[in-house]
């Protein structure tokens, strides 16, 4: 355990000692709590295609694993509650055993590791003073520039600590102190020196805001600043890793129509380095429904100055206006125009998708990226299912047929990804 895994837990022991004056009321404090958990399956499959770069760790894939997660939380005692929550992944073995994007791993989904996915201490203030929480430790964050994943079954974490807000009406407001980036792959024999947690050495810092005082429209921002001076940050998949200082923001707007089926969104992200060129990013969508069916164009541009740094925390972009496995709407000078439909076929429980979406990109997008979008399309059906008469049992089936559109070599990629999840 290092040494600020070690102060964590000595604050979260001192903070229950401190309540254990009250020996009676602590005790029932902790006999209050509750267990809760998962088990997360998910199973990968990718063809082989010439377009290695472009279709990264999916390309000729065939990889599954599992995870189990059990967590448990004190009922509140005098505003203070515990958490804990430790994860076990199991890789089933089926992939061979060469290595490399041209072999059939995929290192996000075969972990088999034991990790101590949370550890924190919560504390709300008197209602009726402010509506103010405080949480401190090893916890999950959901933000547009600071999530863990959940895509595969294990899940990474950030030692942080995080001031939430709701004291303006139909406002959240959040302040983020990130230390430590804990990743999924905790000591797995898969992980390789990039997928090491990331300690910052420099302040990491953001303020989020998510407001829905006007009727009918959703506002959602945030600012992030990352002062570390040597750790590389982002998601090392995606090839998206700036070292060194850069302030990041995201603005979205959501607006449904009054008296209509229609909504309306738009959102911009800006990246400022200090060391290298800055990037911006701009979207628009519109969508309505008819007889049932949702129909959404979308549209987004990075200019090709440089990639964005993406959302901390193994996930390319959150917030994206496309259901697609390609990930590419944050990659320097990609253009990504997308038409999506959606029906639930009356059956409670089930969401269905279908999507086909075409990026373009620069020559020097292509230069500073890496790797080559453009003219790829991709047609990608997502469906979930919550099953009705097994609680906490769900599904999702991911398929879908790209076209990297190569001068030479096979340009065709199919890939399946399939989960089976149960919460307790």
């Amino acid at each position: 355990m290092s040494v600020t895994h070690k102060k964590y837990l000595a604050l979260i022991i001192a903070g229950a000692l401190s309540s254990a004056a009250h020996a009676e009321s602590f005790r029932d404090a902790l006999q209050g709590g509750k267990f809760s958990g998962d088990i997360n399956n998910v199973y990968a499959s990718g063809s082989k295609t010439d377009a290695i770069g472009a279709a990264g760790p999916n390309n000729n894939s065939n990889v599954g694993s599992s995870a189990l997660s059990i967590a448990y939380k004190t009922s509140s005692y005098k505003g203070l509650t515990f958490g804990i929550n430790f994860q076990q992944g199991k890789d089933w073995r089926i992939h061979d055993d060469s290595v490399g994007l041209a072999g059939e791993d995929d290192s996000r989904n075969s972990i088999s590791s034991t990790n101590l996915q949370n550890l924190y201490m919560d504390y709300s203030f008197d209602p009726s003073i402010t509506k103010t929480g405080v949480r401190i430790g090893r916890q999950d964050i959901i933000s547009p520039l600071i999530m863990r994943s959940s895509m595969f079954p294990m899940k990474d974490a950030f030692d942080a600590l995080v001031i939430t807000n709701k004291d303006l009406a139909d406002t959240t407001l959040k302040v983020m102190y990130i230390q430590n980036w804990i990743k999924r792959y905790g000591h797995s024999a898969s992980a390789s020196p990039v997928q090491q947690d990331a300690e910052f050495d420099g302040s990491l810092y953001s303020i989020y805001l998510n407001n829905n005082s006007i009727q009918g429209l959703n506002i959602e921002g945030q600012w992030m600043s990352n002062n570390s001076e040597h750790t590389k940050v982002g998601d090392p998949p995606t090839n998206v890793v700036p070292s060194g200082p850069y302030d990041t923001s995201f603005l979205a707007l959501t607006y449904k129509v009054p008296d209509t089926n229609i909504v309306l969104g738009a959102k911009n992200l800006t990246a400022n380095y200090d060391n290298s060129a800055n990037s911006d990013y701009w979207g628009l969508k519109a969508g309505t429904k008819f007889a049932g069916v949702g129909v959404t164009l979308a549209h987004t541009s990075v200019d090709d100055a440089n990639n964005l740094p993406g959302t901390l925390g193994h996930v390319p972009l959150f917030r994206g206006y496309h259901k697609t496995i390609t990930t590419a709407e944050f990659k320097a000078g990609v253009d990504t125009t997308s038409l999506s439909f959606n029906y639930n076929f009356d059956i409670k429980g089930l969401k269905s998708y279908l999507t086909y979406a075409s990026w373009s990109q620069s020559d020097k997008g292509i230069a500073i990226s890496k790797a080559d979008l453009d003219g790829t399309s991709e047609l990608a059906l997502d469906i979930s299912y919550r099953f009705q008469n097994i609680a906490g049992l769900s599904t999702r089936i991911q398929l879908s047929q790209i076209d990297y559109d190569l001068d030479d070599g096979d340009s065709d990629f199919t890939y399946l990804r399939m989960h089976l999840k149960y919460q307790f």
